[in-house]
Parts: structure tokens; C-alpha cells; sequence
């Protein structure tokens, strides 16, 4: 009995500096040979690790080599908001329950806000317009690949914070979770595309507005390992 693979989806409704819904849905399948009493329970945890009260789902009777979905809500009473500046993050840790006995477990990183879109004044986090200043980026890493250890994409994420990116659009292909768990946390706005058939679409999206103003460029850091004048400036991308 387990959590199916990419199954927890987490959204978060009506939130705000008072109070926000953490709505999960996900999908347990029962890969044994008899059929099961099975409960999902979740425990949201805030960025401090303190743990809100338990949820758990109405149970669910499975058979052998079939799936169910669970829904539940969380309710967070003055909720820290993730936005461009401060990415608080909550954690959620779905448990499968099989009577009163855990089997299985699945942890998803959560940030708490709202989006809101005008077509005037573009996108909206937490109720404050924000204008994102981003690039596009392939997921090969210089002398590394495809398949590169967590830190050289933090370093790349840590230098684009430099030249003031907050906004990320990955081509085009899903990149690798390691990369999106970092935009989360060090507060980066990040669209995943996938090609098909020669035109994309967003799988994941905290969107994308026009960008009308791009901020001063800064002077790039010289590398101490590397001889010579600092890199030209890579630009800032309108979205």
C-alpha cells in the first residue's frame, strides 16, 4: 500500500495574512493481493518545524491492484506567505494508514500564497503587483551535463539573484526536481515547460508578465579562480 508516483497535489485557497486552506488531493494504490481499509493522513509543518494538527481522510475500502484519491483541507491560521522576498516554506508529510499503522509516507514542499492575473497590471502575489525580471534556461550545466549535483545549480541560481532575476522559464524539457525545490526556496518564480509536437505548455507555473522595466545592471563579481576582467553581463530577458 503506498502513495502512487507524483500522485500529492497541494494548492492553497483564500490566502492571506490571516488565514489560508491547504487543499491536497492525492492517490494511494494497493499493490497486495487482498483488498484494505486505508485512511490518508496529513501533517503540515511550518518553516519553524512546528507541526500543525493532523487530517486525516474518510477511509477507503481498495482492492488488490487497484488505486483510490483522498481529499482533504488544512486550515493555517496566520499563515507565513511565500512570495518574491521571503519564500517561507511548509512542509506536508502524507501518511498512508492501514488501521492505526503508517505504511507509507510522502513529503511535499508547500508555499503558502495567492496569485491574482489583470491583463493591465499583470500578476499579483499575495495581493501586491510584482514584475518579474527573468530568463530562459536550458538545464545543462557548463563541463557537468544534465546531471548536476545540487550545487552547481544552486551556484547558477545564486548568480542570476545577482543580476536581479527573480523569474524563471526552463527549456524544454522537465528539469531536474532538485532545480525546482531550489527556486522555492531561494525565491525564484519558475515556469516548466515540455515541448510536443513543436508548441509548449506550462506544467508548472507561477506565470509569466511582459517585462517593462529592467532594473540597473549590475557589475559583475570577478571569479577568484579565474584570471582575467569579470564575464560580460548574460542580460535580462523580457517574458
Amino acid at each position: 500500500m503506498h502513495v502512487d508516483q507524483w500522485a500529492t497535489y497541494v494548492s492553497t485557497k483564500g490566502a492571506t495574512a490571516a488565514s489560508a486552506t491547504v487543499h491536497v488531493t492525492t492517490s494511494v494504490v494497493n499493490s497486495g493481493t487482498s483488498s484494505q481499509s486505508v485512511s490518508v493522513q496529513g501533517i503540515l509543518r511550518d518553516p519553524s518545524g512546528t507541526a500543525l494538527a493532523p487530517v486525516t481522510a474518510t477511509a477507503q475500502n481498495i482492492a488488490a491492484g487497484a488505486s483510490a484519491s483522498f481529499t482533504f483541507d488544512v486550515p493555517v491560521t496566520n499563515p507565513k506567505l511565500w512570495d518574491l522576498t521571503t519564500p517561507n516554506m511548509y512542509q506536508l508529510v502524507t501518511n498512508v494508514l492501514v488501521g492505526a499503522t503508517a505504511v507509507d509516507d510522502d513529503v511535499t514542499p508547500v508555499g503558502i500564497r495567492s496569485l491574482t492575473f489583470d491583463g493591465t497590471t499583470g500578476m499579483n502575489i499575495n495581493g501586491k503587483n510584482v514584475k518579474l525580471q527573468g530568463v530562459c534556461l536550458h538545464q545543462d550545466y557548463h563541463g557537468l551535463g544534465l546531471a548536476a549535483p545540487q550545487r552547481a545549480i544552486q551556484r547558477r541560481l545564486a548568480a542570476l539573484k545577482v543580476f536581479g532575476v527573480n523569474a524563471i522559464r526552463t527549456a524544454h524539457d522537465p528539469p531536474n526536481p532538485d532545480f525546482l525545490d531550489l527556486c522555492d526556496r531561494m525565491a525564484f518564480s519558475s515556469w516548466m515547460s515540455s515541448s510536443t509536437f513543436g508548441s509548449e505548455r506550462s506544467t508548472r507555473t507561477l506565470a509569466m508578465t511582459p517585462l517593462t522595466s529592467a532594473p540597473p545592471r549590475p557589475t559583475p563579481p570577478e571569479c577568484p579562480r579565474c584570471p582575467g576582467p569579470p564575464l560580460a553581463h548574460p542580460g535580462t530577458r523580457s517574458m
